[in-house]
């Protein structure tokens, strides 16, 4: 299981660790390789028994986190993966990589929460929890029964992915629990509207669009009340 925090406005899918080869200083222990960079900004890879090259390339060991830092955290991630992965990733010019990477990582059953601000996150595959918090959100499951929560600190979300009942048996939820009202079906029926190829469920201060799916589709057992 990986885990995810967003401390900032953060889009995942621009992730691009060959931009290290540009750092000006770096650490290489056991335990941490770290990347250091003229403006200040950050990168730290935590692990278990890390070794590097000549050169300093990791090739060997585990890596278990991630931490993007630019004064204070950015953007944090937890999980387990091979550090010839990331160093990879690295090497490798093009982000093809580091998304292949990042679906290595998130293919289990994930939580990934964003910032106050507009975070773009998207989870990959298997059974995700996925929280945008505050902020103008697009949100991304992948494959896999994912829950997508929807409370009264959301602003403006898109679902880009949302699998719904009548369309998948594995389907996708939405959880309103900490919505601050207690909502039934039948009022999100009076709140959804279809727009285009989208539905639109609109909760007054907040709303949530839900990309290529049809007001037909969605049922009761696609939302937590």
């Amino acid at each position: 299981m990986a885990i995810a925090y967003a401390f900032v406005g953060f889009d995942i899918t621009k992730i691009d660790y060959h931009s290290i080869t540009t750092a000006s200083e770096f650490t290489t222990t056991k335990t941490e390789f770290a990347a250091y960079y003229a403006n200040g900004y950050e990168e730290h890879f935590g692990g278990k028994n890390l070794t590097y090259d000549a050169d300093g390339r990791l090739t060997g060991g585990t890596v278990t986190t991630y931490e993007a830092k630019f004064g204070g955290t950015a953007f944090y991630m937890e999980f387990s993966v091979a550090a010839t992965k990331i160093q990879t990733a690295i090497d490798t010019v093009s982000t093809k990589d580091d998304m292949t990477l990042m679906a290595t990582i998130f293919r289990g059953k994930d939580w990934l929460y964003g910032s106050e601000d507009d975070d773009v996150l998207k989870a990959f595959g298997g059974n995700d929890k996925i929280d945008g918090h505050e902020g103008d959100d697009v949100l991304s499951g992948g494959a896999g029964k994912d829950l997508f929560v929807f409370s009264k600190y959301h602003d403006k979300d898109e679902i880009t992915d949302f699998e719904a009942r009548d369309a998948h048996s594995g389907h996708d939820r939405i959880d309103l629990r900490d919505s601050g009202k207690n909502y039934t079906f039948a009022d999100i029926k009076t709140m959804m509207s279809q727009d285009g190829d989208d539905v639109v469920i609109d909760f007054g201060k907040a709303e949530l669009t839900l990309d290529d799916v049809k007001l037909s589709q969605i049922g009761k057992s696609d939302f937590l009340f």
